[in-house]
C-alpha cells in the first residue's frame, strides 16, 4: 500500500465577518472525556528496535457480545493486503481464543489481522491504536456474524452486499477512553483522495466528489449496541460504521468541532469488514504487544 497519499479534509467555517473589532471568539464548546493532548506535538525519538511479540487475541460477536470459535486468523504487514507471507497464522478454539505472533517495533506494529472462516464475512482488523483493557488480557475483536449483521441491518436499513465494504471505526480521546460527540470521515482513494469528503448531511451521506458514491454512516446510541442512521455523532461507546464503503484504499478522519484529531489509513474490500481504531496522540504509542 502506498502511504502518504491521503488527505485528511476537516469541515471549514466561514471567518469573514467584515465588522471590525468583533471581540474574543466564541469559547469551543465543552466535551467529556480527556482531549488535552490536540494540537501538541512531542519532540520523542522513536529507536529502530524491533523485537518479536505475542499476543492473544478474542473473538466475539460484535452484537452480542458472545464468543466466536473456529475461525482463521491471520496477521498480516499493511503493504500486504492479500496476506501472501503472513507473520503468523492461528485458529481460534471453540471459545473465540487464539494466540498469534508480529514483529513489533517502539510503537504499534502497523498491520491487521484478517479473519476468515465459513459463514462469515472476511474481516481485517487493522492493529494500530488497538489495545486490551490489560496487559493480561485478550484483545478484543469485534466478528461481524451473520446474526450481528441481520441485527444491525435491521436497526439501520443498510446491508453489507459485494459492491461496499462495511467500515467499523472505534473513536477515542487522548486517554484510550470511547470517544462521546465525535464524528467520522472517510475518504476513498475510487473517489479523488484530494477532494472533500466531510460535509455530512442529516442523511448520513458524504458529498461526495465527481459522482463517486459516499458511503452512509450510522451511530451507535443508547450505549447498549444499538446504531441508527439518525445520530450525528457518536454515544458513549465511540463506535461509527460506514456502510457502502467502496473498494480500494481509504484514509479515515476523527473529528471533534469539526476538526480532524486523529487519522489512519487502510482499505475496504466488497463484502468485507473493516475495523479501526482513532485515537488522538501527543507522543509515540506504547509498544502493543508483549516480548516473549
Amino acid at each position: 500500500m502506498k502511504r502518504g497519499h491521503v488527505a485528511f479534509v476537516g469541515l471549514f467555517a466561514a471567518a469573514c465577518s467584515g465588522v471590525p473589532n468583533p471581540g474574543p471568539p466564541p469559547e469551543a464548546p465543552a466535551h467529556s472525556g480527556d482531549w488535552t493532548c490536540v494540537g501538541k506535538g512531542t519532540t520523542a525519538r522513536l529507536e529502530p528496535v524491533q523485537p518479536r511479540g505475542r499476543f492473544a487475541v478474542a473473538l466475539q460477536d460484535a452484537y452480542t457480545h458472545a464468543p466466536v470459535g473456529d475461525l482463521l486468523l491471520a496477521v498480516c504487514a499493511m503493504g500486504d493486503e492479500d496476506c501472501a507471507t503472513p507473520a503468523s497464522e492461528a485458529k481460534a478454539d471453540p471459545t473465540g481464543n487464539a494466540t498469534l505472533t508480529v514483529p513489533v517495533g517502539r510503537s504499534s506494529f502497523d498491520g491487521f489481522v484478517r479473519v476468515s472462516g465459513a459463514g462469515i464475512a472476511t474481516h481485517y482488523v487493522f492493529l494500530p491504536e488497538r489495545e486490551a483493557a490489560c496487559p493480561s488480557c485478550a484483545l478484543d475483536l469485534p466478528i461481524y456474524t451473520p446474526s450481528a449483521l441481520a441485527a444491525t441491518t435491521q436497526m439501520t436499513g443498510l446491508k453489507l452486499d459485494a459492491k461496499g465494504g462495511l467500515v467499523r471505526v472505534d473513536l477515542q480521546d487522548c486517554a484510550g477512553a470511547p470517544a462521546k460527540d465525535v464524528t467520522v470521515s472517510i475518504g476513498s482513494f475510487g473517489c479523488s483522495e484530494s477532494e472533500a469528503m466531510d460535509g455530512r448531511a442529516k442523511t448520513g451521506l458524504l458529498f461526495p466528489p465527481r459522482g463517486c458514491r459516499g458511503p452512509l454512516f450510522a451511530y451507535a446510541t443508547g450505549g447498549h449496541g444499538s446504531v441508527t442512521r439518525a445520530a450525528l455523532a457518536t454515544d458513549a461507546t465511540g463506535v461509527a460504521l460506514g456502510f457502502g464503503v467502496p473498494p480500494g484504499q481509504l484514509g479515515i478522519a476523527q473529528l471533534l468541532d469539526g476538526k480532524t484529531v486523529a487519522g489512519a489509513v487502510g482499505f475496504a474490500r466488497g463484502g468485507a469488514v473493516s475495523e479501526f481504531v482513532l485515537r488522538p496522540r501527543f507522543s509515540p504509542a506504547p509498544p502493543l504487544f508483549s516480548q516473549p
